[in-house]
């Protein structure tokens, strides 16, 4: 192979290789669509992306308040249905203790 048919087989790569990009480039910006669409949601509550750490303690202890709330109610019908069932003799159950 001689010196000039490395030199043409080099530019031709190079040709090829600058109208592939300048091909991608005229593909790209034709295919391009500027328009953009938004919508705005009224019925969501608008809600920060970042909450600083008294908000999300605040949140957590909400829940836990309410979670206590209702395991409160269930132990104090626990406790009435306990007080309910006394022996015909009035005795309590066994591990029940009254107040003196």
């Amino acid at each position: 192979m001689s010196k000039h048919e490395t030199q043409v087989t080099g530019g031709g790569r190079f040709l090829a290789v600058v109208i592939l990009l300048a091909a991608g480039y005229l593909a790209g910006v034709t295919s391009r669509d500027a328009t953009v669409q938004a919508d705005v949601r009224r019925d969501e509550p608008q809600q920060e992306p970042f909450q600083t750490g008294d908000q999300r303690c605040e949140v957590v202890l909400r829940e836990i308040s309410a979670t206590l709330g209702k395991m409160d109610a269930r132990i104090e019908r626990m406790e009435k249905l306990a007080t309910q069932f006394v022996n015909h003799n009035g005795q309590p159950l066994p591990g029940e203790t009254r107040p003196r």
